[in-house]
C-alpha cells in the first residue's frame, strides 16, 4: 500500500533539506507542501529563501518566484515570518537597482561590455523584475525616462541606438496594456520601427513586431480593433513604412490564426491564410524579404506550390542570405515531392551558404541524390 504524505510531512522534509543547503530538494518538498494545502504560509516562506539562496534558476525566473512567495507571507501580517519576508523582498529590490546602477555606469563610461548594446538589454532586464513583482507601476515610467535619456545622448554606434530603442519598446508596451492607452502601443511599434532602421540584423524586434499579434489570439476582436485604430493613425499621418509595419504585424496575427486553426480545425484555415496574403502584401514596403517568405509560407499553407515558389524566388532575389533562402525553397519542394527542384536549391544552398548549413545539405545530398 502506497504511504501518503501530509502537507506537514513534505514541510518537514523539506526544512530538514533546506538547513542542510540542498535548495533543489527543499523545492520540491515546499511545492508540493503548498499543492496539498495552498494556504500553508510557512512553506511560502522557505520556498522563497530555497529560491533566494540557491543557484538552480537564470535570475529573472528565482527572483520573480521567490518574490512572489515573500509576498504572500507579507500579506498575511499575523504570520510570524512576514517582516521577514518584507526584509528580504526590500533586499530584492536593492539588488535589483545596484543592478540598474552598474549598467549604467557600463554605458555612461563606455564600458566593452556594452558591445552590441548588451548593457542597454540588462538595463531592462533589472527594471523589469522590479516592475513585474513588485507592483512598483511608477518604474514604468522612470524606466521610459531612464530610455528617453539615453537615446538623446550620442551614443557610439547604431547597434547601441537600436538596442537602447528596442528596450524603451518594452516598456512602452508594457504600459499599453496597463493602462489600454492606444499612445504607447504607438510608440512601442515607433520604437521597433526605429530599430530595423538602425540594426537591419535585428531579428528580435521583428519578432516583438509579431509578438503584438500573438499574444492574446482569444480576444481576436479586441485585438484587431487596437491594429485598425493603429492603422487608421498611421494612414492620417501617409507614413507609408509604419502603414506597411503595421500591415506586417495584422498579416503575422493572422498567420498565426491560421496555424492555430490548422491544428484545431482545419477547414478554417483558409480564410486566415487568405486575409494574411492581403497583409503580407501591403507590408512589402516595411520589409521585403520578411514579408516574400512569409507569402511564400501562406501559399504553401494553402497548396498552391506554383504561387508559393514565385514568391520564395523573389525571396533568393533580394535576400542577402542566399543560402537561407534556397534551403527554404528547398523545403517547398520537398512539401511537394518536387525532388529534383529540391536536389538543385540544396546545391545552391551549399554554394553560397556556410558550414552551419553544408553539414546537414550534405547528409541529405547523401542519401537522396
Amino acid at each position: 500500500m502506497e504511504i501518503e504524505y501530509s502537507a506537514s510531512d513534505y514541510f518537514r522534509r523539506g526544512i530538514g533539506y533546506y538547513f542542510t543547503g540542498k535548495y533543489k530538494e527543499a523545492i520540491k518538498c515546499f511545492d508540493e507542501t503548498i499543492k496539498i494545502d495552498p494556504n500553508y504560509i510557512n512553506a511560502y516562506f522557505y520556498r522563497g529563501a530555497s529560491l533566494r539562496n540557491s543557484n538552480l534558476f537564470n535570475a529573472s525566473t528565482l527572483y520573480q518566484r521567490a518574490i512572489a512567495d515573500f509576498k504572500n507571507v507579507a500579506n498575511n501580517s499575523n504570520n510570524i515570518f512576514a517582516k521577514s519576508a518584507q526584509t528580504y523582498i526590500k533586499q530584492i529590490e536593492g539588488l535589483c537597482k545596484s543592478k540598474i546602477n552598474e549598467f549604467n555606469d557600463q554605458i555612461t563610461n563606455n564600458d566593452p561590455c556594452n558591445k552590441n548594446g548588451y548593457s542597454y538589454f540588462m538595463l531592462g532586464y533589472w527594471y523589469k523584475i522590479i516592475i513585474d513583482e513588485l507592483d512598483n507601476t511608477s518604474g514604468l515610467d522612470k524606466a521610459i525616462q531612464h530610455y528617453d535619456s539615453l537615446i538623446k545622448d550620442n551614443l557610439t554606434t547604431d547597434e547601441n541606438n537600436a538596442a537602447a530603442y528596442y528596450c524603451r519598446h518594452n516598456f512602452h508596451f508594457e504600459r499599453g496594456k496597463r493602462s489600454g492607452e492606444i499612445e504607447d502601443f504607438k510608440k512601442a511599434t515607433d520604437d521597433l520601427i526605429k530599430t530595423v532602421e538602425l540594426d537591419a540584423n535585428n531579428v528580435m524586434a521583428y519578432f516583438a513586431l509579431g509578438h503584438y499579434s500573438r499574444f492574446n489570439l482569444t480576444k481576436q476582436d479586441k485585438t484587431m480593433k487596437y491594429y485598425t485604430q493603429l492603422l487608421n493613425y498611421y494612414k492620417e499621418t501617409n507614413d507609408r513604412k509604419k502603414i506597411a509595419a503595421v500591415h506586417f504585424m495584422i498579416g503575422n496575427y493572422r498567420y498565426e490564426q491560421a496555424k492555430s486553426y490548422k491544428r484545431s480545425k482545419p477547414d478554417g484555415m483558409a480564410n486566415y491564410f487568405t486575409a494574411a496574403i492581403q497583409h503580407y502584401k501591403k507590408a512589402i514596403d516595411f520589409n521585403a524579404v520578411l514579408s516574400y517568405l512569409m507569402l511564400g509560407n501562406c501559399y504553401g499553407n494553402l497548396n498552391d506550390y506554383d504561387i508559393a515558389v514565385k514568391w520564395y524566388n523573389k525571396l533568393i532575389e533580394n535576400s542577402e542570405k542566399k543560402a537561407l533562402a534556397y534551403y527554404v525553397r528547398a523545403f517547398c519542394h520537398k512539401r511537394f515531392e518536387k525532388n529534383k527542384e529540391r536536389a538543385e536549391d540544396l546545391e545552391n544552398a551549399i554554394k553560397f551558404g556556410t558550414e552551419n548549413y553544408q553539414k546537414e545539405i550534405l547528409e541529405f545530398l547523401e542519401k537522396n541524390i
